[in-house]
């Protein structure tokens, strides 16, 4: 039986093996039959791939991943407005700012929702002076405002007291009985939902004192920028009542001014603008009404906005998924005819940055020359190095990238290196910058990455990297050539903070060189598994491949038995490949297994397949070859711990 190999550590290409991979020919890259070549698509190069994907190998013990123990249901609260009990509008603006959200699905009639009115009241006094805000909501619409204000006196509770009578928050929190308690991120992400504690038994009966406070432990994690270990319960109680057949909102005509523009400004304009990646503006009534029809189909069939992983598998930020009340609005519009509306309901068009998203940077380096990027078809993989002009240590705590020229550049990524190699490889190569190798023959280590769309982002407080004199940036870019001649001059902006970082930041490169994938195999698949050497904490990932992967599946096996998901995208697509980033960071103990699986079709059935007839495929830089990555973005428990995990993977991003 075919076991998956473990990663135990790096070791670089020999000069002569490396050299006589660079210079020895090379199949050319071709857009895949039937494709035009779209420099728009997303796509992050295998140099995730980069330090880990050539190191040494051994047998794991395993012969196949576990299932996890628990899964998400990937559910967000997009849509909040509720009124209280005095008819006051409550939103999620009201959350900026805030650690966590908890609401509290409240039944008046429900003996065993009153029985928990103490607990809930005394955990508001605990966590909501330190910044958690607490929310009581009604789901049964007989519960008359009145109604709702005079239980909340009987039983002390001083929270805002919300009327959720159609249920729209409860059907998006995934809420089914009372009491049950959801805690969100400011974003709206369900963090945890269940039960308050095990004080009720699913016999129905009750104990003194819980044995088990899963709220609390919650609360406790968010308070810390950690998930929660357990984030999901099964609450014990009274079921929701039928809700509202139909809720005012869904009654009242849909007119862009009102409710589509909002929509749009929130979730697409930003790559749907002037100047970014989408092919088209999406910002006035003119942009978007022509389109009614194409938008309706793009987002009742989840093609946009472009959001591939399962919901199941991990909590992310920056989820682009429109939420089911948006999807429906959407619909109704084009049904309607695309309807302008009332001026006066339009509101005011968001402003976008044009300049560098974090503000200006401590420290901008840019490309010193004029890169030309030829007219041709083939993929341009070109380093150019930056040397820092720093004459001390220095902790930079964000990076943002700045292509010059967003028709050409694919992605980028920026190592950190130390002597004076890749300079050399820069003077000996005519013209700005040297050919690389995909990044795999850089082996440095990473600093950042960029594909279109990225949100700039400080990285977690406490965390950052830090610089030493005598440090060259190997700023690496994927060009995609139109067929034109076009220049490019980038620049990458670095932040520092004057402090040394408390939390060091490191990488666990899951990837492989060994890809052999014959012609009309299916589901060709390939199994990496990795152990902790340290205690860390799981804070991004960057899953990689190409044309012929179909799935690729990350679970974290923890050492006290439970089976973690962390990523799973069953329908790859090249051409949206993306960074995901936790909404908080996940616990990995020392001696935690990550299991990665990724299969492949190499068949004539695959529609993305580059070739046809099908042919052989093996691993390489171009698209149409292939590779597997996925490199798991760490933040180390300790500075000991960081050290452990640089020895045994000294080059991860």
């Amino acid at each position: 039986m075919e076991r998956p190999a473990e990663i135990v550590g790096e070791a670089q290409l020999s000069r002569a093996t490396l050299h006589g991979r660079l210079t020895a020919p090379q199949p050319e890259s071709k857009p895949p039959v039937g494709r035009k070549p779209r420099w728009l698509w997303f796509g992050l190069l295998a140099v995730c791939l980069a330090a880990g994907a050539l190191g040494a190998w051994r047998a794991a013990t395993p012969s196949k991943p576990p299932e996890p123990t628990s899964l998400d249901d990937g559910r967000r609260v997009k849509d909040f407005a509720l009124a209280d009990t005095k008819g006051v509008l409550h939103s999620a603006g009201e959350w900026a700012g805030r650690p966590a959200v908890v609401l509290f699905f409240l039944g008046t009639e429900c003996p065993a929702s009153n029985a928990f009115a103490p607990e809930m009241k005394r955990l508001a006094e605990v966590y909501g002076p330190k910044g958690v805000a607490f929310y009581g909501l009604h789901p049964d619409p007989d519960v008359t405002a009145e109604a709702a204000a005079k239980h909340a006196a009987d039983y002390s509770l001083r929270f805002p007291i919300l009327l959720d009578h159609d249920q729209s928050v409860a059907r998006q929190a995934g809420v089914r009985v009372t009491p049950e308690a959801v805690v969100l991120a400011p974003e709206g992400h369900v963090l945890y939902r269940g039960r308050i504690d095990d004080r009720v038994t699913p016999d129905g009966k009750h104990r003194d004192t819980p044995a088990a406070r899963e709220l609390m432990a919650a609360l406790d994690a968010v308070l810390i920028d950690e998930m929660p270990t357990i984030t999901r319960t099964r609450a014990f109680g009274c079921p929701l009542p039928p809700p509202d057949e139909v809720s005012v909102a869904d009654e009242m005509p849909v007119t862009f001014n009102k409710h589509v523009a909002p929509i749009l400004w929130k979730n697409c304009a930003g790559c749907h603008r002037p100047g970014e990646v989408g092919p088209f503006p999406l910002l006035t009534y003119k942009d978007a009404a022509k389109r009614a029809e194409f938008l309706r189909e793009l987002t009742s069939s989840h093609r946009m906005p472009p959001w591939k992983p399962d919901p199941s598998h991990g909590v992310f930020v920056d989820d682009l998924r429109l939420s089911d009340k948006e999807i429906r609005t959407l619909g109704r519009w084009a049904d309607a005819g695309a309807p302008e509306g009332d001026p006066a309901d339009l509101p005011p068009m968001p402003k976008f940055a044009d300049g560098w998203g974090l503000g200006e940077p401590d420290l901008v380096m840019k490309m010193p020359e004029t890169y030309k990027v030829v007219d041709g078809s083939g993929d341009i993989y070109q380093a150019f190095v930056l040397p820092l002009p720093i004459e001390r240590q220095r902790t930079v705590v964000a990076v943002e990238f700045r292509p010059g020229n967003r028709k050409v550049v694919h992605h980028a990524r920026v190592f950190l290196d130390k002597g004076d190699e890749m300079k050399r490889r820069d003077d000996a190569e005519p013209g700005p910058g040297f050919r690389s190798w995909g990044g795999v023959d850089i082996q440095r280590p990473g600093l950042a990455e960029w594909i279109p769309g990225t949100t700039p982002r400080y990285w977690p407080e406490g965390t950052g990297k830090v610089l030493e004199p005598g440090t060259n940036l190997v700023l690496m870019i994927h060009y995609h050539p139109i067929g034109k001649p076009e220049l490019d001059q980038s620049s990458i902006g670095l932040y520092f903070r004057e402090t040394p970082p408390t939390r060091l930041m490191a990488s666990v490169p899951l990837s492989t060189a060994k890809i052999d994938i014959p012609p009309g195999d299916k589901r060709h698949k390939i199994s990496l598994v990795a152990t902790m050497p340290a205690d860390a904490h799981a804070y991004g990932l960057i899953p990689h491949g190409h044309f012929l992967m179909r799935e690729i599946k990350l679970i974290a096996a923890l050492p006290d038995g439970r089976n973690v998901p962390m990523l799973w995208i069953n329908d790859w697509d090249f051409n949206w490949q993306g960074q995901y980033r936790y909404v908080k960071p996940m616990k990995l103990p020392k001696g935690t297994k990550l299991y990665l699986d990724a299969y492949y079709d190499n068949s004539a059935d695959n529609p993305s397949n580059p070739h046809s007839p099908p042919r052989r495929v093996r691993f390489g830089p171009g698209s149409a070859d292939e590779m597997l990555g996925c490199h798991v973005q760490v933040i180390a428990d300790t500075p000991a711990d960081f050290q452990v995990i640089k020895q045994k993977w000294p080059l991860g991003l």
